[in-house]
């Protein structure tokens, strides 16, 4: 089993859970704050057989939209800069419980 921590956009965390749900899969989730994604993020953890990694990823790739942040600094006038909408960590998971 594998666990899935998705770190995206708080805009797209809503879409992102309608669609995991919609596949069969359970999230559970996390308002975060910090610089990580530069703004208001939000973390979903889901859990899935090893063979729904690709599936999960997946879903996060259509759902986390891009973002746009400031070129560098020096450049006048403002560059945007396409970056990723989010990061997504896979481990692994000897055990689920329900309690």
């Amino acid at each position: 089993m594998k666990m899935i921590i998705s770190v995206i956009s708080s805009e797209d965390a809503g879409e992102l859970e309608e669609a995991l749900c919609k596949h069969g899969f359970s999230s559970l989730r996390l308002a975060a704050t910090g610089g990580f994604l530069r703004g208001g993020n939000t973390t979903l953890i889901s859990v899935c057989e090893d063979d729904d990694v690709q599936d999960v990823i997946s879903l996060v790739r259509d759902h986390a939209g891009s973002l746009e942040s400031a070129g560098p600094r020096l450049e006048q006038p403002y560059t945007p800069v396409a970056a990723s909408g989010g990061a997504v960590f896979v481990l692994n998971v000897e055990e689920v419980l329900k309690v």
